[in-house]
Protein backbone atom coordinates (compact mmCIF):
# COMPACT_ATOMS: atom_id res chain seq x y z
CA UNK A 1 0.00 0.00 0.00
CA UNK A 2 1.23 3.66 -1.02
CA UNK A 3 -1.04 5.37 1.70
CA UNK A 4 1.09 6.27 3.71
CA UNK A 5 3.75 7.99 1.08
CA UNK A 6 0.47 9.63 -0.33
CA UNK A 7 -0.68 11.39 2.48
CA UNK A 8 2.85 13.04 2.93
CA UNK A 9 2.79 14.59 -0.56
CA UNK A 10 -1.27 15.36 -0.20
CA UNK A 11 0.56 18.13 2.58
CA UNK A 12 2.50 19.26 -0.16
CA UNK A 13 -0.15 20.12 -2.32
CA UNK A 14 -2.64 21.39 -0.09
CA UNK A 15 -0.13 24.22 -0.14
CA UNK A 16 -0.48 24.67 -3.65
CA UNK A 17 -3.23 24.13 -4.31
CA UNK A 18 -29.37 1.90 9.91
CA UNK A 19 -32.76 0.88 9.29
CA UNK A 20 -34.89 1.58 6.09
CA UNK A 21 -38.15 0.58 4.90
CA UNK A 22 -38.28 -1.79 2.60
CA UNK A 23 -41.07 -0.90 -0.90
CA UNK A 24 -41.64 -2.99 -3.22
CA UNK A 25 -39.96 -1.59 -6.45
CA UNK A 26 -42.14 0.32 -8.62
CA UNK A 27 -41.32 2.10 -12.31
CA UNK A 28 -40.49 5.94 -12.14
CA UNK A 29 -41.95 8.20 -14.13
CA UNK A 30 -40.30 10.43 -16.43
CA UNK A 31 -40.52 13.58 -14.46
CA UNK A 32 -38.89 11.69 -11.20
CA UNK A 33 -35.78 11.07 -12.97
CA UNK A 34 -35.27 14.56 -14.33
CA UNK A 35 -33.72 16.91 -11.69
CA UNK A 36 -35.86 19.62 -10.88
CA UNK A 37 -32.98 21.74 -11.89
CA UNK A 38 -35.09 21.80 -15.53
CA UNK A 39 -37.71 24.18 -15.37
CA UNK A 40 -40.56 24.24 -17.64
CA UNK A 41 -38.99 26.70 -19.90
CA UNK A 42 -36.31 24.23 -20.41
CA UNK A 43 -38.18 21.12 -21.15
CA UNK A 44 -40.33 22.63 -24.05
CA UNK A 45 -37.60 24.23 -25.54
CA UNK A 46 -35.96 22.81 -28.79
CA UNK A 47 -32.64 24.57 -27.58
CA UNK A 48 -29.92 22.07 -26.85
CA UNK A 49 -29.21 21.40 -23.24
CA UNK A 50 -26.03 19.81 -21.77
CA UNK A 51 -26.87 16.93 -19.74
CA UNK A 52 -25.75 14.23 -17.56
CA UNK A 53 -27.46 10.76 -18.30
CA UNK A 54 -27.13 8.61 -15.08
CA UNK A 55 -27.70 4.47 -15.52
CA UNK A 56 -29.22 2.20 -13.23
CA UNK A 57 -26.50 -0.26 -12.52
CA UNK A 58 -23.92 0.69 -10.10
CA UNK A 59 -20.15 2.01 -11.52
CA UNK A 60 -17.46 -0.69 -11.33
CA UNK A 61 -16.07 0.51 -7.76
CA UNK A 62 -19.45 -0.11 -6.21
CA UNK A 63 -19.88 -3.08 -7.87
CA UNK A 64 -16.44 -4.74 -6.90
CA UNK A 65 -16.44 -3.19 -3.87
CA UNK A 66 -19.97 -4.85 -2.64
CA UNK A 67 -19.28 -7.83 -4.38
CA UNK A 68 -16.09 -8.28 -2.51
CA UNK A 69 -17.36 -6.72 0.69
CA UNK A 70 -13.72 -4.77 0.92
CA UNK A 71 -14.27 -1.06 2.01
CA UNK A 72 -10.74 0.28 0.25
CA UNK A 73 -9.78 -1.08 -3.23
CA UNK A 74 -6.84 -0.03 -5.07
CA UNK A 75 -7.14 0.50 -9.02
CA UNK A 76 -4.36 -2.71 -10.01
CA UNK A 77 -6.54 -4.80 -8.06
CA UNK A 78 -9.88 -3.81 -9.94
CA UNK A 79 -7.97 -4.39 -13.45
CA UNK A 80 -6.71 -7.71 -12.79
CA UNK A 81 -9.93 -8.99 -11.83
CA UNK A 82 -11.76 -10.55 -14.14
CA UNK A 83 -15.47 -10.33 -12.76
CA UNK A 84 -14.92 -6.37 -12.64
CA UNK A 85 -13.56 -6.56 -16.11
CA UNK A 86 -16.80 -8.63 -17.57
CA UNK A 87 -19.02 -6.29 -15.15
CA UNK A 88 -17.50 -3.28 -16.88
CA UNK A 89 -17.97 -4.43 -20.63
CA UNK A 90 -22.09 -5.01 -19.37
CA UNK A 91 -22.17 -1.37 -18.49
CA UNK A 92 -20.55 -0.23 -21.61
CA UNK A 93 -23.27 -2.86 -23.92
CA UNK A 94 -25.87 -1.05 -21.77
CA UNK A 95 -24.40 2.26 -22.26
CA UNK A 96 -24.12 1.92 -25.98
CA UNK A 97 -28.20 0.26 -26.06
CA UNK A 98 -29.43 3.17 -24.03
CA UNK A 99 -27.36 5.74 -26.74
CA UNK A 100 -29.54 3.86 -29.37
CA UNK A 101 -32.87 4.56 -28.07
CA UNK A 102 -31.76 8.32 -27.89
CA UNK A 103 -30.82 8.58 -31.79
CA UNK A 104 -33.62 6.82 -32.55
CA UNK A 105 -35.70 9.28 -30.52
CA UNK A 106 -33.68 12.44 -30.91
CA UNK A 107 -31.09 11.71 -34.43
CA UNK A 108 -29.83 14.83 -33.54
CA UNK A 109 -28.55 14.37 -30.43
CA UNK A 110 -24.68 14.33 -30.01
CA UNK A 111 -23.44 12.29 -27.11
CA UNK A 112 -20.00 13.28 -25.02
CA UNK A 113 -18.19 10.73 -22.81
CA UNK A 114 -18.90 7.39 -21.00
CA UNK A 115 -17.67 7.09 -17.36
CA UNK A 116 -18.14 3.84 -15.68
CA UNK A 117 -15.20 3.48 -12.62
CA UNK A 118 -17.22 6.38 -10.67
CA UNK A 119 -20.82 6.71 -12.53
CA UNK A 120 -22.35 4.77 -14.50
CA UNK A 121 -23.54 6.98 -17.20
CA UNK A 122 -22.69 9.66 -19.96
CA UNK A 123 -22.47 12.93 -21.23
CA UNK A 124 -24.59 14.43 -23.61
CA UNK A 125 -26.50 17.67 -25.42
CA UNK A 126 -30.21 17.00 -26.27
CA UNK A 127 -33.06 19.23 -26.94
CA UNK A 128 -34.97 19.98 -23.96
CA UNK A 129 -38.34 18.89 -25.66
CA UNK A 130 -36.40 15.60 -25.56
CA UNK A 131 -35.34 15.47 -21.94
CA UNK A 132 -38.15 13.69 -20.99
CA UNK A 133 -38.33 11.39 -23.64
CA UNK A 134 -34.49 9.87 -22.38
CA UNK A 135 -35.44 10.07 -18.64
CA UNK A 136 -37.98 7.82 -19.69
CA UNK A 137 -35.76 4.80 -21.07
CA UNK A 138 -36.12 1.92 -18.84
CA UNK A 139 -32.12 1.53 -17.79
CA UNK A 140 -32.02 5.23 -17.13
CA UNK A 141 -31.71 6.01 -13.35
CA UNK A 142 -31.79 10.33 -13.45
CA UNK A 143 -30.65 13.03 -15.98
CA UNK A 144 -29.23 16.39 -14.59
CA UNK A 145 -28.18 19.28 -16.59
CA UNK A 146 -24.48 20.51 -16.25
CA UNK A 147 -24.81 23.91 -16.07
CA UNK A 148 -22.78 26.51 -18.04
CA UNK A 149 -21.41 29.62 -17.17
CA UNK A 150 -20.63 33.16 -19.23
CA UNK A 151 -17.69 32.74 -21.37
CA UNK A 152 -15.96 35.85 -22.94
CA UNK A 153 -15.02 36.41 -26.60
CA UNK A 154 -13.19 33.39 -27.49
CA UNK A 155 -11.04 35.81 -29.91
CA UNK A 156 -9.67 37.93 -26.73
CA UNK A 157 -9.16 34.47 -25.27
CA UNK A 158 -7.24 33.08 -28.17
CA UNK A 159 -5.21 36.02 -28.40
CA UNK A 160 -3.78 35.53 -24.93
CA UNK A 161 -2.67 32.06 -25.40
CA UNK A 162 0.84 31.03 -25.67
CA UNK A 163 0.14 29.40 -29.45
CA UNK A 164 -1.74 32.56 -30.50
CA UNK A 165 1.57 34.61 -31.17
CA UNK A 166 3.70 31.50 -31.88
CA UNK A 167 5.34 31.62 -28.38
CA UNK A 168 7.20 29.02 -26.45
CA UNK A 169 6.65 28.48 -23.03
CA UNK A 170 8.85 29.71 -21.28
CA UNK A 171 10.86 29.06 -18.23
CA UNK A 172 9.73 31.74 -15.08
CA UNK A 173 12.44 32.09 -11.99
CA UNK A 174 10.15 30.89 -9.09
CA UNK A 175 9.31 33.52 -5.86
CA UNK A 176 12.07 31.98 -3.45
CA UNK A 177 10.12 34.14 -0.92
CA UNK A 178 6.69 31.40 -1.67
CA UNK A 179 8.84 28.65 -1.35
CA UNK A 180 9.68 30.03 2.25
CA UNK A 181 6.46 31.46 3.06
CA UNK A 182 4.81 27.58 2.29
CA UNK A 183 7.32 25.57 4.15
CA UNK A 184 8.05 23.64 1.02
CA UNK A 185 11.41 23.31 1.87
CA UNK A 186 11.05 21.89 5.22
CA UNK A 187 8.47 19.31 3.56
CA UNK A 188 11.44 18.46 1.20
CA UNK A 189 13.64 17.72 4.39
CA UNK A 190 10.73 15.37 5.61
CA UNK A 191 10.98 11.40 5.48
CA UNK A 192 7.71 9.33 4.58
CA UNK A 193 7.50 5.99 6.13
CA UNK A 194 9.98 4.21 4.35
CA UNK A 195 12.76 6.94 5.23
CA UNK A 196 12.52 8.35 1.94
CA UNK A 197 12.61 12.25 1.37
CA UNK A 198 9.04 13.26 0.51
CA UNK A 199 9.11 14.52 -2.92
CA UNK A 200 6.72 12.67 -4.35
CA UNK A 201 8.33 9.29 -5.74
CA UNK A 202 5.98 6.69 -6.58
CA UNK A 203 3.23 9.23 -6.52
CA UNK A 204 0.81 9.43 -9.61
CA UNK A 205 -0.60 13.02 -9.65
CA UNK A 206 -3.52 13.75 -12.32
CA UNK A 207 -3.89 17.06 -12.96
CA UNK A 208 -7.63 17.99 -14.83
CA UNK A 209 -6.59 21.56 -16.50
CA UNK A 210 -6.57 23.17 -20.10
CA UNK A 211 -3.53 20.30 -21.01
CA UNK A 212 -0.17 20.34 -19.64
CA UNK A 213 2.50 21.10 -22.26
CA UNK A 214 4.60 18.07 -21.83
CA UNK A 215 7.77 19.36 -23.70
CA UNK A 216 8.45 21.73 -21.09
CA UNK A 217 12.13 21.05 -19.87
CA UNK A 218 11.12 21.26 -16.47
CA UNK A 219 8.16 18.75 -17.30
CA UNK A 220 10.08 15.97 -18.45
CA UNK A 221 10.50 16.75 -21.88
CA UNK A 222 8.43 13.98 -23.46
CA UNK A 223 4.41 12.30 -22.84
CA UNK A 224 4.40 8.38 -21.97
CA UNK A 225 5.55 5.94 -19.66
CA UNK A 226 9.21 6.51 -19.35
CA UNK A 227 8.39 10.48 -18.74
CA UNK A 228 7.28 12.82 -16.30
CA UNK A 229 3.85 12.96 -17.81
CA UNK A 230 3.18 9.81 -18.71
CA UNK A 231 0.15 9.80 -19.84
CA UNK A 232 -3.41 12.01 -20.41
CA UNK A 233 -6.19 12.45 -22.77
CA UNK A 234 -7.56 15.69 -24.69
CA UNK A 235 -11.52 15.48 -23.74
CA UNK A 236 -11.58 18.87 -25.64
CA UNK A 237 -10.59 17.45 -28.60
CA UNK A 238 -11.47 13.94 -28.26
CA UNK A 239 -7.81 12.92 -29.10
CA UNK A 240 -4.82 11.42 -27.36
CA UNK A 241 -2.51 14.61 -27.28
CA UNK A 242 -3.34 16.62 -23.98
CA UNK A 243 -0.95 19.73 -24.80
CA UNK A 244 -1.87 22.65 -23.13
CA UNK A 245 -2.84 25.96 -25.45
CA UNK A 246 -3.69 28.61 -23.00
CA UNK A 247 -0.70 27.85 -19.72
CA UNK A 248 -2.80 27.41 -16.59
CA UNK A 249 -2.51 23.42 -16.76
CA UNK A 250 1.41 24.23 -17.45
CA UNK A 251 1.65 26.40 -14.53
CA UNK A 252 -0.06 24.06 -12.20
CA UNK A 253 1.90 21.02 -13.36
CA UNK A 254 4.93 22.86 -12.29
CA UNK A 255 3.41 24.13 -9.52
CA UNK A 256 3.24 20.62 -8.28
CA UNK A 257 6.05 18.53 -9.69
CA UNK A 258 8.82 20.73 -11.79
CA UNK A 259 11.61 18.79 -11.64
CA UNK A 260 14.47 20.86 -13.64
CA UNK A 261 15.68 24.52 -13.08
CA UNK A 262 12.23 24.78 -11.12
CA UNK A 263 11.55 22.78 -8.53
CA UNK A 264 7.43 21.95 -7.45
CA UNK A 265 6.29 20.79 -4.48
CA UNK A 266 6.56 17.01 -5.02
CA UNK A 267 9.06 17.16 -7.94
CA UNK A 268 9.43 13.51 -8.03
CA UNK A 269 5.87 12.68 -8.71
CA UNK A 270 4.72 11.72 -12.23
CA UNK A 271 1.54 13.55 -13.96
CA UNK A 272 -1.24 12.43 -15.82
CA UNK A 273 -2.41 15.43 -17.94
CA UNK A 274 -6.37 15.84 -18.66
CA UNK A 275 -7.13 18.83 -21.16
CA UNK A 276 -10.99 19.35 -20.92
CA UNK A 277 -11.17 22.55 -23.00
CA UNK A 278 -10.91 21.99 -26.49
CA UNK A 279 -7.99 23.83 -29.03
CA UNK A 280 -9.17 27.41 -29.26
CA UNK A 281 -9.19 29.14 -32.52
CA UNK A 282 -11.12 32.09 -33.65
CA UNK A 283 -13.73 29.76 -35.23
CA UNK A 284 -14.03 27.16 -32.60
CA UNK A 285 -17.91 27.00 -31.54
CA UNK A 286 -18.52 28.50 -28.27
CA UNK A 287 -21.01 25.35 -27.49
CA UNK A 288 -17.24 23.20 -27.44
CA UNK A 289 -16.09 25.48 -25.25
CA UNK A 290 -19.66 25.93 -22.55
CA UNK A 291 -19.17 21.53 -22.96
CA UNK A 292 -15.87 22.21 -20.92
CA UNK A 293 -17.79 21.52 -17.49
CA UNK A 294 -19.17 18.83 -18.09
CA UNK A 295 -15.65 16.65 -19.41
CA UNK A 296 -14.17 17.11 -16.18
CA UNK A 297 -16.47 14.14 -14.68
CA UNK A 298 -15.55 11.77 -17.05
CA UNK A 299 -11.23 13.13 -17.02
CA UNK A 300 -12.04 11.86 -13.31
CA UNK A 301 -13.23 8.44 -13.80
CA UNK A 302 -10.26 8.07 -16.93
CA UNK A 303 -8.12 8.97 -14.09
CA UNK A 304 -8.73 6.62 -11.80
CA UNK A 305 -8.64 4.13 -14.07
CA UNK A 306 -5.37 5.20 -15.37
CA UNK A 307 -3.94 4.73 -11.85
CA UNK A 308 -3.79 8.20 -9.88
CA UNK A 309 -3.48 8.81 -6.19
CA UNK A 310 -3.73 12.33 -6.00
CA UNK A 311 -6.22 14.44 -8.39
CA UNK A 312 -5.81 18.30 -8.53
CA UNK A 313 -8.97 20.25 -10.48
CA UNK A 314 -8.00 23.65 -10.22
CA UNK A 315 -10.60 24.68 -12.62
CA UNK A 316 -13.63 26.68 -11.59
CA UNK A 317 -16.67 27.07 -13.07
CA UNK A 318 -18.92 29.57 -11.22
CA UNK A 319 -21.75 27.29 -12.47
CA UNK A 320 -21.49 24.42 -11.12
CA UNK A 321 -23.71 22.90 -8.16
CA UNK A 322 -23.46 20.27 -6.08
CA UNK A 323 -25.51 16.38 -7.65
CA UNK A 324 -26.16 13.65 -6.20
CA UNK A 325 -23.41 11.86 -9.34
CA UNK A 326 -21.62 13.92 -7.95
CA UNK A 327 -21.42 13.33 -4.85
CA UNK A 328 -21.25 9.55 -5.71
CA UNK A 329 -18.07 10.17 -8.18
CA UNK A 330 -16.24 11.30 -4.51
CA UNK A 331 -17.79 8.16 -2.75
CA UNK A 332 -16.12 5.97 -5.03
CA UNK A 333 -12.80 7.83 -5.48
CA UNK A 334 -12.52 7.52 -1.94
CA UNK A 335 -13.17 4.29 -2.13
CA UNK A 336 -9.52 4.06 -4.02
CA UNK A 337 -7.66 6.06 -1.94
CA UNK A 338 -7.32 8.99 -4.24
CA UNK A 339 -7.30 12.46 -2.90
CA UNK A 340 -8.75 14.94 -4.64
CA UNK A 341 -7.72 18.68 -4.04
CA UNK A 342 -9.76 21.10 -5.62
CA UNK A 343 -10.03 24.80 -6.59
CA UNK A 344 -12.56 26.86 -4.07
CA UNK A 345 -13.83 29.28 -7.37
CA UNK A 346 -13.72 32.89 -7.56
CA UNK A 347 -16.98 34.30 -6.58
CA UNK A 348 -15.45 35.93 -3.99
CA UNK A 349 -16.66 36.08 -0.93
CA UNK A 350 -19.58 38.44 1.14
CA UNK A 351 -16.24 39.06 3.69
CA UNK A 352 -15.68 41.79 1.22
CA UNK A 353 -18.59 43.71 0.41
CA UNK A 354 -17.39 46.44 1.74
CA UNK A 355 -14.08 46.48 0.62
CA UNK A 356 -13.97 49.30 -2.07
CA UNK A 357 -11.57 47.59 -4.12
CA UNK A 358 -13.58 45.19 -5.46
CA UNK A 359 -17.33 46.24 -5.58
CA UNK A 360 -18.17 44.47 -8.44
CA UNK A 361 -17.54 40.65 -6.41
CA UNK A 362 -20.25 41.47 -3.25
CA UNK A 363 -23.55 42.43 -5.03
CA UNK A 364 -26.09 43.65 -2.97
CA UNK A 365 -27.08 40.57 -0.87
CA UNK A 366 -24.74 38.18 -1.99
CA UNK A 367 -23.68 35.51 0.34
CA UNK A 368 -20.91 33.89 -2.09
CA UNK A 369 -21.43 29.89 -0.99
CA UNK A 370 -19.60 27.83 -2.98
CA UNK A 371 -21.46 25.83 -5.24
CA UNK A 372 -20.19 22.80 -5.83
CA UNK A 373 -19.26 18.95 -5.29
CA UNK A 374 -15.79 19.81 -4.62
CA UNK A 375 -16.77 21.25 -1.46
CA UNK A 376 -17.47 17.73 -0.42
CA UNK A 377 -16.30 17.07 3.64
CA UNK A 378 -13.26 14.37 2.04
CA UNK A 379 -11.79 16.90 -0.98
CA UNK A 380 -9.35 19.11 0.07
CA UNK A 381 -10.81 22.56 -0.95
CA UNK A 382 -8.07 25.04 -1.83
CA UNK A 383 -8.97 29.10 -1.77
CA UNK A 384 -6.77 31.93 -3.14
CA UNK A 385 -4.76 34.29 -0.54
CA UNK A 386 -3.68 37.61 -1.22
CA UNK A 387 0.16 37.03 -0.62
CA UNK A 388 2.58 35.54 1.82
CA UNK A 389 4.29 38.81 2.61
CA UNK A 390 1.83 40.06 4.75
CA UNK A 391 1.68 39.95 8.56
CA UNK A 392 -1.25 37.71 7.85
CA UNK A 393 -2.55 36.28 5.11
CA UNK A 394 -5.95 36.52 4.27
CA UNK A 395 -7.92 35.09 1.24
CA UNK A 396 -8.11 37.02 -1.82
CA UNK A 397 -11.05 38.78 -2.52
CA UNK A 398 -12.14 37.39 -5.74
CA UNK A 399 -11.14 33.79 -4.10
CA UNK A 400 -14.34 32.01 -2.85
CA UNK A 401 -15.24 31.87 0.61
CA UNK A 402 -17.85 29.40 2.14
CA UNK A 403 -19.73 27.87 3.47
CA UNK A 404 -20.84 25.95 1.42
CA UNK A 405 -24.18 25.68 -0.18
CA UNK A 406 -24.49 22.74 2.33
CA UNK A 407 -22.99 24.57 5.39
CA UNK A 408 -19.85 23.03 5.69
CA UNK A 409 -16.76 25.86 6.29
CA UNK A 410 -15.15 25.78 3.17
CA UNK A 411 -12.21 25.98 1.67
CA UNK A 412 -9.89 23.89 4.15
CA UNK A 413 -6.58 26.05 3.14
CA UNK A 414 -5.44 29.09 1.60
CA UNK A 415 -2.60 29.38 -0.69
CA UNK A 416 -1.01 32.21 -2.56
CA UNK A 417 -2.90 32.99 -5.94
CA UNK A 418 0.03 36.12 -6.45
CA UNK A 419 3.84 36.43 -6.35
CA UNK A 420 5.40 33.35 -7.93
CA UNK A 421 5.85 31.82 -11.00
CA UNK A 422 6.25 28.58 -12.75
CA UNK A 423 6.26 26.45 -15.54
CA UNK A 424 4.13 28.66 -18.07
CA UNK A 425 4.06 30.94 -20.92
Amino acid sequence: MKLPIKRGVASVLIVVLACSLVVLPTKASAVSKLSPEFGEQTLTSTAFQTIMVVLRDEPVIEHTKNRTGTDKLDTNSIKSDSNSSSYENKLIMTQSTVVNKIKQMSPDAEIGHNLTWTLNGFTMKARGVDLSKIADIKEVKAVYPIPMGPMPELSAIVAETPTAGSEDLVLAHRNEEVLTGLHVKDVWQMKDAKGNPIEGSEIVIAVIDTGVDYTHPDLGGCLGPSCKVIGGYDFGDDDSDPMDQMGHGTLVAGTIAADGRLKGTAPKAKLLAYKVLPTLTTTTPTSDVLLAPGNIYPAIDQAAKDGADIINISLTDESRLKTDYGKEIIENLETLNIIVVAAAGNSGSAVYCDDPFSPDLCPKGYSAPLLTTFTEPNVITVGGSVSTDMPVARVAPFSSMGPSIDFRLKPDLIAPAYTFNTATG
